[in-house]
């Protein structure tokens, strides 16, 4: 046996009608039924935990061994009606020296067959119901009768209390489970697909005599609906811990019949909906038990956040002139709801603007008032009257929180750990602080190596985010250089730069390599004089 486009699969093999219990088939696919009476039987194949795909019947002589041939059957898209023809069979002796189903080479199996599509399925065409039927006081489940009520179909129980009935017309059906000395079980208004098989819930026959053990027995009754589509059939409700199963009918409404006293939970559930359970409490004077409607609400979807820079809990997130924040979403939300959604605290300037339809930025400025501090922690709220396009908002408020850092150097010309930068000898490097630095202290501390002996010459300029200093040192062409700003230098007010020490390699050229700069200025003076 093996499964189309799948390798390593194993299939469940059962026996309908028989007391023989199902198997397995090995990974490679074989498998083996021993001790088969004779005659026609229906031979079920499917996955594991799953109804039957495919029916095949085989024909059991008595004293011979049936090797069926290879089955690609392609279980994933194969009907689940019996299989039109039967498969040819290879009857041989029974050799008792020899496996009856040796395991063949690989090379010998024959070429899968092409899977044809399926063609489109007849409204009309009949379906089959599958499902189980127990004794409640039994080991052995045979001879409970399974009939649909109309049309008058029924099939009996085997020693598992499997059940199969075929041609089925499609639509809502009552399904009737009844044997001798047992209360009768009705399951209503069933939903049968066209050419389909349907997985019926389990039933269990009420326990003889138990009116008569616990004085009465009562009908529990009451309707499901689903809130955005109102009354449905083939809706699935049950009684926690029992096998008391019904299926709402066209309005709805559900029964279980020959309930026995005690205090039980109702669950209703569908895919795609949220469960409902209610609890109730049934009597021991026989007096029906009414639920109130139960509603399923549909599963709710809602909009997340999947990603936000700086990350959830940052530390030392630096200031420029501002603190930049993007949060992104999951789904493209309506700008004007934007809107009073977002929040900040504690109170600072900000700009909260919308780039992308599924982003948020939202900048902390130091340019107005009141301005973001350094070291201090925020919180950014996007509540949830934020809306998407489909409608959907956040479960619960998203809250951002993150600090801020403190003084430091947010960059160079060149970069730090740069490498392989090439500069002109007289070329200044520059630096970019948050926060004014103590130029006397950076002229005396500041690192050179090479060390030329000379005292670099310092320029400042003030910037809307802190200070840009230009520092022109002394060099040789054709030299490698090491800049170190220690981590001793400080603010004007005597704080600590958080990224110091701060290293700045480079390498200076030739003067015969680099641009002639004197032949711009040269160019700039004769246009002014031209002017």
């Amino acid at each position: 046996m093996a499964v189309e486009d799948l390798a390593a699969a194993s299939v469940t093999i059962s026996l309908f009608g028989t007391s023989i219990s199902s198997i397995v088939s090995a990974t490679d696919g074989f498998f083996r039924l021993a001790d088969i009476p004779a005659g026609l039987h229906q031979v079920l194949f499917g996955y594991p935990d799953e109804p039957p795909r495919l029916q095949i019947p085989v024909t059991i002589e008595a004293g011979k061994t049936v090797r069926l041939p290879r089955l690609l059957p392609g279980l994933r898209q194969a009907s689940t009606l019996p299989h039109p023809h039967p498969l040819p069979t290879d009857v041989i002796d029974d050799v008792t020296d020899e496996p009856a189903l040796p395991t063949p080479s690989p090379t010998a199996l024959p070429a899968p067959p092409t899977v044809q599509p399926e063609p489109t399925v007849d409204p009309n065409a009949p379906g089959i119901v599958k499902g189980y039927a127990f004794y409640p006081d039994r080991q052995d489940h045979s001879g409970i009768l399974v009939r649909i009520v109309d049309p008058p179909l029924q099939a009996t129980t085997d020693a598992a209390g499997l059940y199969l009935i075929s041609s089925v017309p499609p639509g809502l059906r009552t399904l009737r489970a009844e044997a001798e000395g047992y209360e009768p079980f009705e399951l209503v208004d069933l939903t049968v697909p066209a050419g389909q098989l349907t997985q019926a819930p389990r039933i269990q026959l009420p326990v003889p005599g138990a009116s008569q053990a616990s004085g009465a027995v009562s009908r529990v009754y009451g309707q499901v609906i689903l809130a955005d589509k109102g009354e449905q059939p083939g809706i699935p409700v049950s009684l926690e811990g029992t096998n008391f199963t019904a299926i709402s009918g066209r309005d709805g409404t559900f029964v279980f019949n020959s309930v026995p006293s005690g205090i039980y939970v109702a669950i209703a559930s569908l895919e795609g909906y949220e469960p409902a359970t209610y609890e109730i409490e049934v009597p021991d004077d026989g007096e029906d038990v009414p639920i109130p409607v139960i509603t399923l609400q549909p599963v709710a979807i809602y909009m997340t956040v999947l990603e936000t820079n700086p990350r959830q809990n940052a530390r030392k997130v630096p200031v420029t002139d501002r603190v930049h924040v993007e949060i992104r979403l999951s789904e493209r939300f309506i700008p004007s709801a934007l809107k009073g959604a977002v929040t900040v605290f504690p109170q600072v300037a900000a700009r909260i603007e919308t780039p992308d339809s599924d982003l948020i930025t939202v900048d902390l400025l130091r340019t107005e008032r009141p301005e973001v501090q350094f070291e201090t922690s925020y919180t950014i709220t996007v509540g949830t009257s934020l809306v998407s396009t489909e409608g959907h908002r956040l479960e619960r408020p998203y809250v951002l929180l993150f600090k801020t850092g403190g003084p430091r150097i947010l960059g160079s010309r060149p970069e730090a750990g740069s490498k392989g930068v090439i500069l002109a000898p007289d070329e200044p490097i520059w630096l970019d602080l948050n926060q004014p630095i103590n130029l006397r202290s950076l002229q005396e501390k500041i690192r050179i190596t090479p060390n030329s002996g000379e005292v670099p010459v310092l320029r400042q300029e003030r910037t809307a985010f802190g200070q840009k200093v230009e520092i022109q040192i002394q060099v040789s062409p054709k030299r490698k250089f090491r800049i170190t700003i220690p981590s001793s230098i400080r603010t004007l007010d005597g704080q600590k730069y958080e990224n110091t020490p701060y290293r700045i390699e480079f390498q200076t050229g030739d003067y015969d390599e680099l641009p002639d700069r004197n032949d711009e200025y040269l160019n700039e003076i004769n246009d002014m004089l031209d002017y």
